[in-house]
């Protein structure tokens, strides 16, 4: 059951997860320094990749021109030292985007 928030309503990760899967895209705003955000956005990142494999998650801190460095790094095809000094990564990379 959701609960009535000041700003919304607030339902629990299974019934969000389950929601968002009758959707092809999925956009999620966020705050950039924030440690909250990026944890929730990985909660519903995790949620979604059980129901869906094929699932494709969009980097927009990351400019165009270090794409083919990010899918380098992806495909294990250069070490996350040579990411980092090559991609140009926020301030706040390593705390809140680094896979942990």
């Amino acid at each position: 059951m959701p609960y009535l928030m000041k700003k919304g309503v607030l339902y629990d990760i299974e019934k969000s997860v389950d929601m968002l899967m009758d959707y092809n895209v999925i956009f999620i705003g966020e705050e950039h320094e924030s440690q909250v955000s990026h944890h929730a956005e990985l909660t519903i990142l995790k949620g979604l990749a059980k129901h869906d494999s094929n699932l494709v998650l969009a980097l927009e801190m990351f400019e165009r021109d270090v794409q083919d460095i990010l899918d380098a790094y992806l495909k294990r095809k250069i070490s996350e030292k040579e990411f980092l000094r090559q991609s140009v990564p926020g301030q706040n990379y390593l705390e809140d985007y680094a896979p942990h």
